[in-house]
């Protein structure tokens, strides 16, 4: 590496130095998870590869392989698929946070939460909440917020 400093050459080899690599439970346990999802489909096509071996004749390597290949193919879509076997950090619903009535809230709208838009009604029926207002959370029915203006707001707005 002509040209280039002592100091540089140590921090691109430092940057680039292998680490060992140490599993995370978490991980294991989703990507246990995702093999347990994927094996009804390991065993159909082994049992498809059996009823062919006896109706085309061919060698049983190939059918090995195919099912190895398989196996891989899933392995390495992993982690491109193990989002849907994470569980959500915070729980379902964000109750008790803060959001912010995109749309005006009479009876129902709009609010952001955490960059997240979710369709939201007021805790008191007939209570008008207007846009841009801070709100919080108190419930949730399914998919549906119950929110009511939050008290430090409107305190400082009067």
């Amino acid at each position: 590496m002509i040209g280039l400093s002592r100091r540089v050459r140590e921090r691109a080899a430092q940057q680039f130095r292998l680490r060992p690599w140490r599993p995370n439970p978490r991980t294991l346990r989703e990507f246990g998870s995702y093999l347990l999802w994927q094996l009804p489909s390991w065993v159909t096509l082994a049992l498809v590869l059996i009823w062919l071996s006896g109706a085309i004749p061919f060698d049983g390597w190939i059918a090995v392989a195919v099912l190895s290949l398989f196996v891989i193919k899933d392995v390495l879509l992993f982690p491109a698929l193990g989002a849907a076997f994470r569980r959500p950090s915070h729980g379902p619903w964000p109750i008790g946070k803060q959001a912010r009535a995109v749309e005006p809230l009479e009876p129902s709208g709009y609010v952001r939460v955490d960059g997240e838009l979710w369709k939201a009604e007021a805790l008191r029926p007939g209570a008008r909440i207007p846009a841009g207002t801070t709100v919080v959370v108190r419930a949730a029915h399914g998919l549906l917020l119950l929110v009511e203006q939050d008290g430090r707001i409107a305190a400082d707005t009067r």
